[in-house]
């Protein structure tokens, strides 16, 4: 068994301890107020853009080999 070894072992999972403590004494900067757990009130709405629609893109109906690696673990939502 090499003392070297184990001896830096035992240094580092002691350093770990210390960072550990130190993190978990930390106070938080800032604790916004809450009024249950699903409120979302502290987060900006996300603005609608003029970005391309479900229009833009369009589905090939033809048979393409490209395609063949995603045989069985594709979705459509068109039933049949």
């Amino acid at each position: 068994m090499d003392l070297g070894n184990t001896a830096q072992r035992f240094e580092n999972e002691i350093l770990n301890i210390f960072v550990f403590i130190e993190f978990s004494l930390a106070s938080v900067p800032i604790v916004p107020p809450l009024t249950n757990e699903e409120d979302t009130s502290n987060f900006d709405e996300i603005e609608k853009t003029d970005g391309p629609t479900e229009e833009s893109f369009s589905v090939s109906k033809t048979f393409a080999g490209n395609q063949l690696s995603f045989v069985g673990f594709s979705f459509s939502s068109e039933q049949q």
